[in-house]
């Protein structure tokens, strides 16, 4: 009707992703910062359309970005069993408040972020117990095969933003993604005059751009 034009309508909370359902979400996820502190944990966790889950139910030429509804299904079956970790078996310790939120990347794929505040007697406190949930370092070959073996299936090099020099390796991969052309893979980094080395520094060494602890040749 032409009466109701430029008429304001107000959607209820009920209404999924309206603005009140939003800010009742907001207030209540403060609310929790408010009662229980600020979050420990901050967790995001991605499809992956290599899932094994995934990949067997595609059938011929198919390609996962053509089933969203599969993706959904594997997300969120796996999704399930994260929480039953997290919240039921306790793998980061006991949960006193969480908040999630579940949402599509622009490429389609499933996404979730959550915010998790831990019991007092199971705060992270010192370095020893955070180095226990993540780490910066990569994998070592001989004393952590598995996880050596699952980020070596994972050859893309990704972007480091800035690094401290105390960081190690990481410090020094940086360094040589700046100053070498086009590496596609370690090995390709690594491999100076046709001799592949050992680690990052010893790379950095070769090709002159350390001439001490301290200095750096731009």
């Amino acid at each position: 009707m032409g009466v109701d034009v430029g008429r304001r309508v107000n959607l209820p909370v009920s209404f999924i992703g309206g603005s009140r359902d939003m800010r009742r979400r907001y207030m209540d996820a403060m609310s929790l910062v408010q009662r229980f502190g600020k979050p420990d944990l901050f967790i995001i966790v991605t499809c992956n359309p290599n899932w094994p889950e995934i990949k067997e139910l595609l059938k011929y030429v198919d390609k996962p970005q053509n089933r969203p509804d599969l993706l959904a299904r594997v997300f969120y079956a796996r999704l399930e069993e994260l929480k039953n970790d997290i919240f039921k078996r306790h793998i980061f310790g006991e949960v006193i408040a969480y908040a999630y939120v579940f949402e599509f990347q622009k490429r389609g794929l499933p996404h979730a972020d959550f915010l998790i505040t831990l019991k007092s007697k199971f705060k992270i406190t010192t370095p020893a117990h955070c180095d226990g949930f993540i780490s910066d370092e990569f994998p070592n070959k001989e004393t952590e095969a598995h996880l050596y073996n699952l980020r070596k299936k994972k050859e893309v090099i990704g972007r480091l933003v800035t690094v401290n020099p105390t960081k190690g390796e990481r410090y020094y991969l940086r360094l040589l993604l700046m100053n070498v052309r086009t590496p596609k893979q370690f090995d390709n980094i690594k491999t100076v005059n046709g001799n592949q080395a050992v680690t990052f520094r010893e790379v950095a060494e070769n090709l002159g751009f350390l001439y001490g602890d301290h200095i750096v040749e731009k």
